[in-house]
C-alpha cells in the first residue's frame, strides 16, 4: 500500500488594491437630460493613475445623489478603461440615495500612464421607470490585482478524495 503525503496550507495569492476616486466634478460629464441618467450614452470619464499592475476585478462605489428608479427600472452600465469595456453591471430599481456598491470580475487590464476611466450607460430606461443622479463627488473604484483565494481543507476532506 502506498501513501501519498500531501500538505496543504491555507493560502491566498496576494495582490494589491488600487483605489481611483471616481467620478469627480472636474471629469467630463455628458448626460442627455442632465443630471438624470436614463439615456443610452450617458457617460462620465476622466484620466486616472492606476499604476502598472494587471487589474483583475473591481468594486464600484457609486454615489447616488437622487433617485426615482422604480421597481422594474434598470440601468446597464459599462466600466471602461483606456477606451475598452472591461466589465459591466446593472443598477436595478428601486435604489436608495447613498453609495451603491457592486463587485465584479473584469477583463484583465494592464494600465500604463493615466488611462481614461469611464462609466457608460448602455440602455434606455423604459418610460415611467425613472432615473438616477450620480453625485459629482464621493465615489471611488477599488481595483484588485490579486489572485483567487484558496480555501483550506481538512485532512478528512483530502482522504475522502482518494477513497
Amino acid at each position: 500500500m502506498k501513501w501519498l503525503a500531501l500538505l496543504l496550507v491555507p493560502s491566498f495569492a496576494f495582490g494589491a488594491t488600487v483605489v481611483a476616486t471616481f467620478p469627480l466634478s472636474t471629469d467630463t460629464w455628458i448626460i442627455r437630460s442632465n443630471p438624470y441618467w436614463w439615456h443610452v450614452g450617458d457617460t462620465v470619464y476622466g484620466p486616472r493613475n492606476l499604476g502598472t499592475a494587471q487589474l483583475n476585478s473591481a468594486k464600484v462605489n457609486i454615489p447616488i445623489a437622487y433617485t426615482v428608479l422604480r421597481a422594474g427600472g434598470y440601468i446597464n452600465m459599462d466600466l471602461r478603461l483606456g477606451g475598452s469595456t472591461v466589465g459591466s453591471f446593472t443598477i436595478v430599481g428601486p435604489v436608495s440615495v447613498g453609495t451603491w456598491v457592486k463587485s465584479f470580475n473584469i477583463s484583465p487590464y494592464k494600465p500604463s500612464g493615466t488611462p481614461e476611466v469611464r462609466y457608460y450607460e448602455t440602455n434606455q430606461v423604459r418610460s415611467g421607470y425613472g432615473s438616477i443622479v450620480i453625485g459629482r463627488t464621493g465615489g471611488w473604484i477599488d481595483f484588485y490585482t490579486g489572485g483567487v483565494g484558496v480555501a483550506p481543507a481538512s485532512f478528512g476532506q483530502i482522504k475522502a478524495l482518494y477513497k
